[in-house]
């Protein structure tokens, strides 16, 4: 048996469960890059797709070129990119040549994933990153109109409030991170990237 008929079977034991709970899986883009059936395997035992949008697209480049940086020199591995402390800081210098290109490709691939998520579910909800959680003292927990919005298209609540122990993995602006930040904002000037270089 290949790996995508045991996905589907544990899919299909999943969705016999109780209509009181919602199990999630967390799938990243590069999933379906390695399994091209694996929206519509998804989509064919049932649910609802919620996808989670990192929309400020220069902020998601820079922080995949601080990661590679960090996994590069050693800083941190693989079992350390996403963890409860932060790693010591990075400068990190982008390629403005690329940059551009770069974004657009990122924008078109978020609307790409979109698309077949609207071709292939009757319900869903786009729920941007930016703005999901909130700190509240010194726990950091998924924001009000966040937890609304999950409840309403899985149509099951939410136990409890959702907090995460995770660092933010990039301290301060994308300005203190990327060396040649002034040439960037100087190449993103007049493009529709402009709002994001401030």
């Amino acid at each position: 048996m290949n790996r995508m008929s045991f996905y589907n079977e544990y899919l299909s034991t999943l969705s016999a469960r109780s209509d009181k709970e919602a199990i999630g899986f967390d799938i990243k883009y590069t999933h379906f890059d390695e399994n091209p059936n694996l929206m519509r395997s998804v989509a064919e035992a049932g649910g609802s797709a919620i996808h989670l949008v990192r929309e400020n697209v220069l902020e998601t480049f820079v922080s995949s070129q601080v990661m590679e940086h960090r996994l590069s020199t050693g800083a941190i591995d693989k079992s350390q990119v996403h963890g409860r402390s932060v790693p010591p800081p990075v400068k990190v210098e982008l390629d403005v040549a690329e940059l551009v290109s770069h974004l657009r490709n990122r924008q078109q691939r978020i609307a790409d994933i979109q698309f077949a998520i609207e071709s292939y579910f009757p319900s869903w909800v786009y729920l941007p990153y930016e703005g999901l959680f909130q700190s509240i003292g010194s726990t950091t927990q998924l924001s009000t109109d966040g937890r609304r919005k999950i409840e309403q298209t899985v149509s099951v609540p939410i136990q409890g409030i959702p907090q995460t122990e995770l660092a933010k993995q990039i301290e301060g602006g994308t300005f203190e991170v990327v060396s040649n930040y002034d040439e960037v904002s100087e190449t993103l000037r007049d493009t529709e990237f402009a709002h994001l270089a401030k």
